[in-house]
């Protein structure tokens, strides 16, 4: 009988199933950027908002603060990926002028803060890492631009 391996390891699987990894990607004309932040203490989120699990969180996030930002700041569409690993949120503008994303992001850190979790600081995404779409993939990749 074999043992079932993670797809992170134990200690970095514990963690981050507590754990959500928010990007936003902006289009600006012809290019594109990606910026993230990872949320930490997710149970704090869901108990705040009275959600039994991830995807009602995701449903009330439409319903309330993500209205909210989009008619002030621009539309985004936007997707979440439950997963084993990291559960995910992530956005996609083509109507929010560049220099109003560092206030967009940081609307969006205060929102998860307020509601008892810990946001890491926004970071702008390696290219290759924002276009390669695996959520656990960026998650990891925020955490090791945080201790550079």
């Amino acid at each position: 009988m074999s043992t079932p391996t993670l797809a992170a390891p134990a200690s970095e699987h514990s963690t981050t199933v507590n754990s959500i990894v928010f990007y936003f990607t902006f289009k600006h004309g012809d290019r594109y950027e990606t910026h993230g932040f990872n949320v930490r203490n997710r149970a704090a989120v869901l108990q705040a908002l009275n959600a039994a699990d991830f995807r009602s969180m995701a449903t009330l996030l439409a319903d309330g603060v993500a209205g909210t930002l989009a008619r002030e700041y621009g539309v985004h569409s936007w997707a979440t990926r439950p997963s084993a690993e990291v559960d995910a949120i992530g956005f996609v503008s083509w109507e929010i002028s560049p220099e109003k994303v560092p206030a967009l992001l940081e609307r969006w850190r205060a929102w998860f803060e307020s509601h008892g979790a810990t946001a890491t600081s926004a970071l702008l995404l390696d290219d290759d890492v924002a276009e390669n779409g695996d959520d656990f993939g960026i998650y990891r990749h925020i955490e090791a631009k945080l201790l550079h």
